[in-house]
């Protein structure tokens, strides 16, 4: 049996894996950022419960929404203007992917992959993770 053959086989797997683990890690540490920024959006137009991605049962427009959630944020908030905010945060941003129903928004798919899925409270003065109830 060639064994340096087999090794050299996992240590070239192994390399890859690592390349592909630092990339990712790299575009997670990037959508962390993104997502810090969105919220922060989200927190100045007085949203402070937000969906991103995924179902949520304290959202109306997430709770029975029935299309995939992939590309879509979630915020029952309306603007003084009768407008749902969530549709102002995603605006301001410049990341809509075209539509948006009461409480719901499209973003594109490249803004999508810039965020971390999830439902965000803020409380407190911070912002924190809750779990979706569902996955995306």
């Amino acid at each position: 049996m060639d064994y340096n053959l087999k090794f050299g086989n996992i240590e070239s797997q192994m390399s890859n894996l690592k390349t592909r683990f630092d990339v990712l890690k790299d575009e997670f540490d990037e959508a962390v950022e993104f997502t810090k920024v969105f919220l922060d959006e989200c927190k100045n137009q007085d949203i402070t419960l937000v969906s991103i991605g995924t179902r949520n049962e304290e959202i109306k427009s997430a709770k029975n929404w029935g299309f995939n959630y992939t590309c879509s944020v979630f915020a029952d908030n309306k603007g003084k203007d009768g407008w749902p905010t969530i549709w102002s945060v995603v605006n301001k941003l410049g990341i809509s992917g075209g539509c948006g129903n009461s409480g719901q928004h499209q973003i594109t798919g490249e803004s999508y992959a810039r965020l971390v899925d999830g439902v965000y409270l803020y409380k407190d003065g911070k912002w924190s993770f809750k779990e979706p109830i569902e996955e995306a």
